[in-house]
């Protein structure tokens, strides 16, 4: 066994120092699948009860949750990377500023023709930013899939069947008037 190795003050070394990252090397883990909002609303969404695909690269810009019964496709943006323009991406780079002044205009501009060739071929894209409270989100995204349901199979939302799997269990719990057949 090896004796641990000493230094001038007689105190133990506690591992290698590591070479500070790189810009680059930092920039290289910035997840683009699996960020912690996606996550947070991929689970409430499950928890409401809807099923999705994940990250469908079929579709323009690749979304992150897709309903593809409803034609609804869902991006999570990050506010910094996709310049949202709330608190959160307020501050911008002041290194090499007109590099990333430019990366994040084209990153904008890719995300509305994404949203743009989506609509022309009848989906619904829903942006959800990092910033907004995942159960408003989600709301939408269910209130969204609700009136979808209705529009694609040519019949009003009050003649949806009850226990339809978009339906998210909140909204079963919901008293009506007698509005919606089966439910009480």
């Amino acid at each position: 066994m090896r004796a641990a190795k000493q230094t001038t003050k007689g105190k133990r070394k506690r591992g290698r120092t590591l070479k500070p990252l790189t810009k680059s090397e930092s920039m290289a883990r910035v997840r683009q699948k699996g960020t912690a909002p996606e996550l947070h609303l991929r689970r409430r969404l499950w928890g409401l009860g809807l099923r999705y695909r994940l990250h469908a690269k079929d579709l323009p810009g690749t979304p992150d949750i897709v309903f593809r019964g409803a034609r609804v496709a869902v991006f999570v943006h990050g506010c910094f990377w996709h310049s949202h323009g709330c608190k959160r991406s307020a501050r911008k780079p002041v290194t090499n500023a007109n590099f990333w002044q430019a990366k994040l205009a084209r990153n904008a501009d890719r995300d509305r023709q994404s949203q743009a060739d989506l609509k022309a071929t009848g989906w619904k894209p829903i942006v959800a930013w990092a910033c907004e409270e995942v159960e408003v989100v989600a709301a939408h995204i269910e209130s969204v899939l609700l009136s979808r349901a209705g529009v694609l199979s040519g019949e009003f939302i009050d003649t949806i069947p009850v226990d339809p799997p978009y339906v998210g269990e909140h909204l079963r719990r919901l008293p009506t008037d007698g509005a919606v057949p089966g439910l009480e």
